[in-house]
């Protein structure tokens, strides 16, 4: 009896084990806030997905709830855009500076806002 229970605690326990290495997302940590009235934190990720001739590179936002958006830049517009066309992209802040390679976007999307560095935005050129 002893045997069976704890080979199926042992079994349930590496189930869970693999389960957990799943949710580990590519990409660099931004800060963002998720919902309404949600405070900013480093738990979302900004995964490169392509970069074409370094002008348009497209990105996934992946949230801790394992949710993602698919976005575009234009590098030499410098503009965003919602490439999976569900929910429009708007940016409500931008401090950029493509020659001392500091600044952000802040950007919102259905109510979730992420800040992206322009640091992360740079390394594809």
């Amino acid at each position: 009896m002893f045997l069976r229970i704890s080979s199926a605690l042992v079994a349930i326990l590496h189930v869970s084990a693999c389960v957990g290495e799943s949710s580990v997302t590519e990409g660099d940590k931004i800060n963002c806030a998720i919902g309404a009235g949600a405070g900013y934190s480093d738990v979302c990720t900004l995964e490169p997905v392509s970069s074409e001739a370094n002008e348009n590179a497209t990105f996934l936002l992946h949230s801790p709830d394992g949710s993602f958006r698919r976005v575009s830049f234009d590098r030499e517009q410098k503009q965003w855009s919602s490439t999976d066309g569900a929910d429009g992209i708007a940016v409500i802040e931008e401090q950029t500076s493509a020659e001392s390679g500091d600044g952000h976007f802040i950007l919102t999307i259905a109510g979730d806002r992420y800040i992206v560095p322009w640091t992360i935005l740079a390394d594809g050129e």
